[in-house]
């Protein structure tokens, strides 16, 4: 029988990431009020609205609500069906964003990649200002769905993972953090999408040590590498705004969480290692 790991659910970051995921989508602007609203304009308000009530009892976790799986399918049949090709380019930027992100959800990650990957190369190639969230949103969907699939991997282990899976796991788990990570390069760091994917940083972070701390292994074993986990937090503090922004206590958790965590594993050792 599995040993059932629950990783995302008790992290305060994923208790109300569903409302950070609204307020990716909600923000001023979204809809231009003086736009002729066209049937492709009109479907991809429709969608939006069908992906915030899918946020609403969503909290990210592997296994994600059927009501909320409901939602996302229907948003990316919205999407698909009604919304491609019939919207300005900057909409259309932002429907590969909800298409993407519903994929994550759904499970279905390399049409997620896919659909972050057109959103991309769309902004990118129209040289386009005007939806940098959505931008954001497309450019950390592959570190997403790596976080997920990997963390799935481990939930559903037969057992304890012997010293060399831990190893594999969590260096799928940094390379999911840098892609995430470079988001940092692209956009400004007060942007929600951008706190939101520091955010996720940290909570990819909070895995890896899981993934090490977990039974079947001595400290002795793991503390080394979960010291060098925990020096890759400070370099990810540093990078949120110095003014107020959207679930900075949840920032703050993590930092006294390390703290407590470096104190009592690493005592100053192996800290500053990559």
């Amino acid at each position: 029988m599995s040993r059932r790991r629950q990783f995302l659910p008790k992290s305060p970051l994923y208790q109300g990431l569903s409302a950070l995921i609204i307020l990716l989508i909600l923000g001023a602007g979204c809809f231009p009020k003086k736009v002729v609203v066209g049937e492709g304009v009109s479907s991809l308000e429709k969608a939006q609205s069908l992906f915030n009530e899918a946020g609403g009892v969503d909290r990210p976790s592997v296994e994600v609500p059927a009501a909320s799986l409901q939602k996302y399918q229907q948003v990316v049949n919205t999407i698909e069906q009604e919304v491609l090709g019939k919207v300005n380019k900057p909409l259309e930027v932002k429907a590969f964003a909800l298409l993407a992100f519903s994929q994550w959800r759904l499970g279905n990650y390399d049409k997620a990649m896919d659909a972050a990957n057109r959103g991309r190369q769309l902004y990118e190639t129209q040289n386009l200002t005007t939806t940098p969230r959505e931008y954001g949103m497309c450019l950390i969907v592959g570190g997403l769905c790596l976080t997920t699939q990997t963390y799935k991997e481990f939930e559903n282990l037969q057992g304890p993972p012997s010293k060399e899976l831990r190893q594999s796991l969590t260096a799928r788990l940094e390379q999911a953090r840098q892609s995430i990570d470079a988001i940092n390069s692209k956009l400004d760091p007060r942007e929600d999408i951008v706190v939101y994917a520091n955010q996720w940083q940290l909570a990819i972070i909070d895995a890896a040590i899981r993934i090490w701390t977990s039974e079947g292994l001595t400290r002795e074993v793991w503390q080394t590498d979960v010291c060098r986990w925990l020096s890759r937090a400070d370099p990810v503090f540093a990078k949120f705004p110095a003014t107020p922004y959207p679930q900075q206590n949840t920032t703050r958790t993590y930092k006294n969480k390390f703290e407590r965590r470096q104190k009592e594993y690493c005592q100053g050792h192996y800290l500053n290692q990559p």
